[in-house]
């Protein structure tokens, strides 16, 4: 059964990934992180209501993971975006950078397998 962690998750790769990751049988739980700077949660009802799904309001750089094990590591969340153009500005790439970092950092310690974009 797999254990995945998802950033960005109500964004719009987010959400379409979830929606497949959903379909599969062999999911154990699905941990989904975004700060909701550039979607909502109406948006996504149907996933977050799913038994599977934990939902962490949050931005990369202050989410904890507790030790939570993962398989696998979709790191989708950016600052971009109409939303975060001017809220970031200046900022941005210390942002994407840091938070590829801790993610990155996260998949080496559970030996996961990561897909940041």
């Amino acid at each position: 059964m797999k254990k995945i962690l998802i950033s960005g998750a109500t964004g719009f790769i987010g959400k379409h990934l979830v929606r497949k990751l959903l379909k599969q049988d062999n999911i154990e739980y699905l941990h989904l992180v975004d700060d909701l700077s550039n979607s909502n949660t109406i948006e996504c009802i149907d996933i977050l209501s799913d038994k599977k799904i934990s939902f962490f309001e949050t931005d990369v750089f202050n989410f904890r993971d507790n030790d939570v094990p993962y398989d696998q590591i979709y790191h989708l969340a950016s600052p971009v975006g109409p939303a975060g153009v001017l809220k970031y500005a200046g900022k941005m790439g210390k942002i994407i950078v840091s938070d590829t970092i801790k993610m990155a950092d996260l998949a080496l310690k559970n030996n996961a397998k990561l897909l940041a974009i």
